[in-house]
């Protein structure tokens, strides 16, 4: 049989739902707010895809802005998580004390971190196991050090200590500090080295530094509990 003898009947069916369909629309018509929401929201999924997309490209190209990110991010973090483990809980957490180790890690460790880093590729180019494990000794006996007594003296001064107390306190935790980071760091930083791309390398060190930070500031914290057991025990004595 001829196809062509069904086509009257198929345009009829098409015709017929397509009559249903305008029927249903003009007794339905859509609401006009419905519509304009559903433009506002995809405008806002656009503009935030634009938003982030442009962020993203933003930190790709100057990646010690993602380091500064991480590190006021993750050191709070570190900070909240040793309160935690002293005992602390929400109610009684030294938030100051938190955002004192946002604003460090953010504002100066990490574009030192980043300086350094980018130094040290400079001057050794190569992402061998040799050169990463070089880098790793460098650091230990040059940047390390000199992040490590900043550390102690920038976070004092910010507690709203005087030079001379911000210097005693560095005299008194860096060599116990820096005992466990000679043990700590140089695996970290050669696995960072020989493996994880440049523009990475600040953020990598931002995660692992969560442990070490949880540790200075528990050596931070230490000290200042004795100081404040030894006050209470000059006042009983007097």
């Amino acid at each position: 049989m001829n196809e062509s003898a069904f086509a009257p009947h198929s345009t009829c069916d098409s015709d017929a739902i397509n009559s249903s369909k305008a029927a249903k629309l003009a007794q339905n018509p859509p609401n006009k707010n419905e519509l304009t929401r559903d433009g506002q929201s995809r405008e806002n999924r656009l503009i935030t895809m634009s938003v982030l997309s442009r962020f993203v490209a933003f930190t790709n190209r100057h990646p010690v802005v993602r380091g500064m990110i991480s590190y006021a991010t993750i050191w709070p973090t570190s900070c909240i998580i040793q309160q935690t483990i002293m005992g602390k809980n929400f109610d009684n957490y030294d938030w100051m004390q938190a955002l004192r180790f946002s604003l460090y890690g953010g504002l100066f460790t990490a574009p030192t971190l980043y300086a350094w880093v980018r130094l040290s590729t400079i001057i050794w180019p190569k992402t061998n196991l040799k050169t990463a494990m070089t880098k790793a000794v460098v650091e230990q006996m040059s940047y390390g050090p000199a992040a490590m007594a900043c550390f102690f003296f920038g976070m004092s001064l910010m507690e709203g200590k005087s030079v001379q107390e911000a210097k005693h306190q560095v005299e008194l935790k860096f060599w116990p500090s820096y005992k466990v980071a000679i043990c700590f760091w140089p695996v970290l930083q050669t696995i960072n080295f020989c493996f994880v791309p440049e523009k990475n390398r600040v953020p990598y060190v931002s995660v692992c530094s969560m442990v070490w930070c949880c540790f200075l500031a528990y050596m931070h914290q230490l000290q200042i509990k004795k100081q404040t057991e030894v006050s209470i025990l000059n006042e009983q004595l007097l």
